[in-house]
């Protein structure tokens, strides 16, 4: 990086926490980082507009880049049965203008809450952690209330065996939405991982092979 002020700058001390178990306080998650070392300035936990509840999504400022850093080696680790999804977040500039407009403006500008990690017109979700049993059958079936588009299963190049992720794509975004909302739901025995899946080719996690899109 360059020089001390950049590196403190609010984007780089902003990252995005999907997966909370939804019963957890703020408190609990900022407690969580702080005890290993990793001090929380702020927290912003989204919500279910209709109902309230948690989404099990929060946006952590830190106050140190350097602690935002060490927050993304969590990406991937359980916490109370559920596996948190950490990266870095980037809110769109447009968005801030947008945000009043629920079906963005001409230009396809989303509100802020909705740009969180997806890609503008693109209704896939990545699904990670499934047992090797699982079908494409048992997964549309899995995706309760969800109109599903496609699913490609992630297999090997070489032997074609199922490698427990999938790329689903459903018919709108309130499908999108209900589906990212079903992570951490049990299939076989496994807790669903869900989140957008983004265009770029980013390892996801730790050797489930998820870095191929």
């Amino acid at each position: 990086g360059g020089g001390a002020e950049d590196g403190e700058d609010l984007s780089r001390r902003q990252i995005y926490v999907g997966g909370i178990p939804f019963y957890k306080w703020e408190e609990e998650i900022k407690e969580a980082f702080d005890s290993e070392g990793l001090p929380v300035e702020a927290l912003d936990c989204m919500k279910f507009p209709d109902s309230g509840r948690f989404r099990g999504i929060a946006i952590v400022t830190f106050t140190t880049a350097h602690a935002a850093r060490g927050a993304l080696a969590w990406n991937g680790e359980e916490w109370d049965g559920k596996f948190l999804v950490v990266r870095k977040y980037a809110p769109k500039t447009s968005t801030l203008a947008a945000r009043g407009d629920k079906d963005g403006g001409a230009d396809g500008a989303r509100p802020a809450q909705a740009d969180l990690l997806k890609v503008e017109g693109q209704h896939v979700a990545f699904v990670a952690n499934l047992n090797w049993d699982v079908t494409e059958e048992t997964l549309r079936a899995a995706l309760v209330g969800c109109e599903v588009r496609e699913v490609r299963m992630g297999t090997d190049k070489e032997t074609g065996a199922f490698r427990g992720f999938a790329h689903v794509e459903f018919a709108g975004d309130e499908d999108l939405e209900r589906a990212v909302a079903l992570c951490g739901a049990d299939l076989l025995g496994r807790e669903l991982k869900i989140a957008y899946a983004t265009a770029r080719k980013v390892p996801r996690d730790r050797g489930d092979g998820a870095d191929e899109e």
